[in-house]
């Protein structure tokens, strides 16, 4: 079981139009199979790491977590994805926060700034952001630290959305 990372994603310094472009392009909806019921149903992200570095198609078949945790910063795909407001997303990832997902944005979207707080289990918290592959990175595994209120307030989001499903 992995230690689990909150995520909030929050996209500035664009017009509504152009963060509705971004919002479009960054996310998406897997179908998957249950193979106990036999049925599909389908994940709907607000934002699929696929959709922006895919994964190459001869790790299809395989377990591609290695490729993913060297080229995304994190082993799965987003989970529990929520769109707080407008130009934030709130999502976990295993183990890591995505960074080289955001490092990849900077590069698609230069007019956008995308700033990544991030809090683990493992006690690590910190605030991620780029603007024209300019990166900015704080981030401390001290409990009592200045991210205390930011971790607290990442695990609160958590657990309304939990309850919410």
């Amino acid at each position: 079981m992995p230690n689990w990372v909150e995520n909030l994603l929050v996209i500035e310094n664009v017009p509504d139009e152009r963060l509705e472009e971004i919002k479009r392009a960054i996310s998406g909806l897997e179908y998957r199979r249950d193979e106990k019921n036999r049925k599909h149903f389908q994940i709907r992200r607000a934002i699929d790491f696929q959709k922006i570095i895919r994964t190459p198609r001869e790790l299809f078949g395989e377990d591609p977590q290695d490729w993913r945790t060297d080229n995304w910063g994190t082993k799965w795909n987003s989970l529990m994805n929520v769109v707080v407001c407008t130009n934030t997303l709130f999502f976990m990832t295993a183990w890591d926060p995505p960074l080289k997902i955001i490092m990849q944005l900077s590069q698609l979207f230069p007019d956008a700034q995308f700033s990544l707080s991030y809090s683990s289990e493992s006690c690590t918290a910190g605030v991620f952001m780029m603007k024209d592959m300019e990166i900015n990175h704080d981030y401390s595994d001290d409990l009592d630290d200045k991210f205390g209120t930011m971790r607290d307030e990442l695990r609160a989001m958590k657990h309304r959305f939990e309850k919410k499903s």
